[in-house]
Parts: structure tokens; sequence; C-alpha cells
């Protein structure tokens, strides 16, 4: 015996989501973790010195900077988000490797000061 389909809800009352499906919670996008919460009220703003060796000779260093609620600001999706953009700035590159040397957690007005050297991560 087969089953009778459920009709789709009635969506016009509802807000549309944020991430994902109506009534989903994507916890690890949407929340922080709290025990990685330093101060719920603030945000931490962190300085980032990096170093990028393209083809294994040609070296930059350079800066970026993210925003975080959290103590954990996930240096792995900053380092994909740094060779990305490296990798449209010089599409003739076989290998982009991305090493972050430093990082700081500073006030709101040291970042905004810093802001101004900031690779764009986007």
């Amino acid at each position: 015996m087969a089953k009778a389909k459920k009709k789709p809800a009635d969506t016009r009352d509802r807000k549309p989501p944020v991430n994902g499906s109506f009534g989903e919670v994507i916890k690890s996008s949407v929340m922080p973790d709290k025990s990685t919460i330093k101060n719920p009220r603030r945000m931490n703003h962190y300085i980032i010195n990096f170093q990028v060796t393209i083809d294994g000779k040609e070296i930059k260093n350079g800066t970026t900077g993210i925003t975080s609620h959290t103590t954990d600001y996930k240096p792995d999706i900053v380092k994909r988000s740094i060779e990305a953009q490296f990798r449209k700035k010089t599409p003739h590159a076989n290998s982009i490797s991305v090493v972050i040397a430093d990082t700081k957690l500073v006030s709101g007005e040291d970042y905004i000061r810093a802001a101004k050297d900031f690779l764009d991560i986007k």
C-alpha cells in the first residue's frame, strides 16, 4: 500500500529562511559554540599576517582581518579565501600555498586603523 503524499504546508505567513529550508536551523553556521564565545556582546577583531608562495619562488606578504563573535576565527577558511583571491589574481600560477604567520586579537580602533592595508576577503 502506497503512502499518501503530504500536501505542502502553507508558507505565506512564515518568514523567509535564513539558512536552509523553513524551520531548519544549521547550528554550525548560525549559532556559535558557546564554549568559544569570549563576550557575547563584544565582537572579536583579528589582524592576520600571511605569506603566499606562488609556484615555489614568488613570495608575497600581506595582512587581512576578520571579525567574529567567537574566539575561534576558523584559520582554514581564511587560508582558503586568501588562496582563492590569489588564484583569481594570478590565473597562470600552477601552485599557490598560504601560510598564516601571525594572528593578533586587537581592539576595534586598531582594527579600523589597520583595515586600509587588508586583503579583501569575500
